[in-house]
């Protein structure tokens, strides 16, 4: 996407920090086994879920106006 992005839709607003799943601290903390409280770890898991659906939603406003650029309807 990052590519497709960058050499064909420069202006797309499509920015990969958007989307790394790094962004996502209960992924540290799972990877490398890092002790926390489990409602710290319930708090970062519901982070991470936020953090997929604004992705999701910030991709779809990004294709759906790529589309009616590009002369799609939707």
């Amino acid at each position: 996407m990052e590519m497709l992005c960058g050499l064909y839709f420069p202006d797309s607003g499509f920015d990969t920090n958007d989307y790394r799943l790094w962004n996502m601290e209960v992924l540290e903390y799972l990877e490398k086994g890092k002790h926390a409280e489990e409602g710290e770890i319930y708090c970062m898991w519901d982070d991470a879920r936020q953090h997929v659906v604004n992705a999701d939603a910030k991709l779809a406003v990004i294709c759906s106006n790529l589309m009616k650029v590009y002369g799609y309807k939707t």
